[in-house]
């Protein structure tokens, strides 16, 4: 028989349920939607640590990916570059407790493009009063431009705390190209495993409409961007280009020009992966061609110091393995030409691009996107989070798992050290080893200058000035008392045509050029040029060699490492040997002016 208090008992049963469920959903809800937060968490709590503008925007689409929130600190606002070069610095903000401040609430700490900025987070794993220290927070440093850039001070200290810190297990290490982990082991000593995860190549600049007019042009970038003298080898040999300024609507702008030339400064830079993915045919020195112009001084490579070191073609690695622009991976989306020739001939047929590169290049950097993104992944859930591509679990693959360099040849058979006291020595062995290796670019690039063509000398003296001009750098006075005389251009080609065949008590036959009063001028530059200020020389780059009666002096451009040769002779007589080795920091051949005939040493 059907009662009330039956009614009752079910009724509140099912109101029971009902609650219960809806607690169940709204946990659930809360939990889904909760901020980022510890180990066994959903996601990590990331805090990218990074200064540069391109590989936050990198950083923020493949985040965008993997569904994760990042927190942005710029650690410049700190103490600045200070922190980077002085231990003691970084020293100071650790004692303040900012360390442990900044790891209370962080799972991992993203250490991006500039590496010496985290030297106060890594000191305070080792600093003696505990309660300063970062603790639990995991590093992953992001490199994309050397570890030690703009290290000075204490370098030898900062190399043994990225060691050490490595060897604690609390620090992991990224390149975003192959030259970091080669450099970190050539410089340092260091050979930990690596995960290798380029650029996503994305780009969110809105692309300008171009003119037909414009579009038929090949491109080239406004001269202060890179002190580049592409500008000035166009001009000379007569091809029509368009000239680009800062804002000029990124790479799918640059898409729609018959072609983009450029001359790369660095080893990696974040517009040739968004170039790549957004289809930019670009037209860029062949292997061969571009070490030729690097030793020359006729293009800016920033770690060319370090750069040659791993070894040039037949004497150790092939350097060119380890810059992207030369790297197996993408040379097949990608034009080289191996002279000014070559470009000049490329540049100005209608149709340059025979590879399809607009179609194809876009369709396979979806490939380099995949690998990225899911190492990323792979690398956050190694650390015990579940971190998902596009809402799916990361596919394993190369990217996920680490890989290792080798110490230089010369040092292969030494045992890896296994304390601070035994790296401290390693590090200590590779210095002469690196004092060998720029002897020998010092020798490379001397010898280079002395095969400077017309187009070369003109070229090199353009990107110089660029260097030291103010404003933007746009280069609008350049001086063509050199170029423009044909006499002059007839002699650096002669010279050079001549120079290889002569023995070094052959005369070499300038009297035509020193009738028409070529060599005076060449005299009284050299006469004329002002002393260098004392503030660009640094002491290590000072090398004397006695060549008979001249003393050579190698100094060192405070703007940017580049090694100019300046020569003076001593001066015995008025017919004593006035030296044209390098004037305005070019080479030329050594010329007598009373014989007229060339030296050697």
């Amino acid at each position: 028989m059907f009662t009330m208090k039956a009614f009752d008992v079910g009724g509140r049963r099912k109101r029971r349920v009902a609650i219960l469920l809806v607690c169940i959903v709204i946990s659930l809800l809360l939990w889904l939607l909760q901020p980022p937060g510890g180990i066994g968490s959903r996601v990590p709590r990331i805090v990218y640590y990074n200064t540069h503008k391109g590989t936050r925007a990198n950083m923020e689409s493949i985040a965008s990916r993997l569904e994760l929130y990042l927190t942005h600190f710029d650690p410049s606002t700190l103490e600045g570059n200070v922190l980077a070069s002085s231990q003691t610095a970084a020293q100071r903000l650790v004692d303040t407790g900012w360390a442990n401040r900044f790891c209370a609430n962080v799972d991992i700490v993203v250490i991006g493009d500039f590496f010496g900025y985290a030297r106060p987070l890594l000191q305070s794993l080792f600093t003696s009063n505990e309660s300063n220290r970062c603790t639990g927070a995991f590093f992953v440093a992001e490199l994309t431009n050397r570890f030690n850039w703009n290290v000075t001070e204490t370098g030898d200290l900062f190399a043994a705390l990225a060691w050490n810190a490595t060897r604690a297990g609390r620090l992991v290490w990224v390149e975003n190209n192959p030259f970091e982990a080669r450099h970190l082991a050539d410089q340092a000593f260091i050979t930990p495993e690596f995960r290798l995860m380029r650029p996503m190549g994305a780009s969110n600049i809105e692309p300008l409409t171009l003119s037909a007019e414009d579009a038929s042009l090949v491109a080239i970038f406004h001269d202060g961007k890179e002190f580049s003298p592409l500008r000035y080898v166009m001009e000379q040999l007569q091809v029509p280009h368009k000239v680009l300024r800062r804002k000029y609507g990124g790479a799918r702008t640059l898409a729609k020009y018959k072609a983009v030339v450029e001359l790369p400064y660095q080893v990696s830079t974040m517009k040739f992966y968004e170039n790549l993915a957004a289809g930019v045919v670009m037209l860029i020195p062949s292997p061969a061609f571009y070490q030729e112009l690097v030793l020359k001084n006729i293009v800016w490579l920033i770690p060319d110091n370090y750069f040659f070191r791993t070894g040039q073609p037949g004497d150790g690695p092939d350097w060119a393995a380890y810059m992207d622009y030369y790297h197996p991976t993408f040379t097949d989306y990608i034009y080289y030409f191996d002279s000014w020739e070559q470009l000049c001939d490329m540049a100005s047929k209608d149709v340059i691009d025979v590879k399809n590169v607009r179609e194809r290049a876009p369709v396979f950097y979806e490939t380099v996107r995949h690998k990225t993104l899911n190492g990323w992944a792979n690398l956050f859930n190694s650390f015990g989070f579940d971190v998902r591509v596009d809402g799916k679990k990361p596919t394993p693959d190369e990217s996920a798992q680490g890989y290792k360099v080798l110490v230089p040849d010369a040092f292969q058979s030494n045992p890896e050290p296994s304390s601070l006291q035994e790296y401290k020595a390693a590090y200590e062995s590779l210095k002469p080893w690196h004092a060998i290796r720029t002897d020998n670019l010092i020798t490379l690039k001397f010898k280079a200058k002395k095969r400077l063509s017309s187009l070369d000398f003109g070229a090199a003296e353009y990107r110089r000035y660029l260097v030291h001009i103010p404003g933007d750098g746009v280069f609008k006075a350049f001086s063509p008392k050199f170029d423009s005389d044909a006499s002059l251009r007839h002699l650096l080609d002669y010279l050079i045509t001549v120079e290889s065949s002569l023995s070094s008590s052959e005369s070499l036959n300038l009297q035509p050029f020193a009738k028409e009063g070529l060599i005076q001028l060449l005299q009284m530059t050299l006469l004329q040029t002002p002393q260098l200020p004392k503030s660009f020389l640094k002491p290590s780059a000072i090398v004397y060699s006695q060549c008979g009666r001249t003393w050579r002096y190698c100094l060192n451009d405070c703007r940017g490492g580049f090694i100019f040769g300046y020569t003076r002779s001593i001066m015995i007589s008025m017919a004593s040997l006035i030296q044209t080795e390098l004037i305005v920091g070019l080479s030329l051949s050594r010329i007598m002016t009373t014989s007229v005939s060339v030296t050697r040493c």
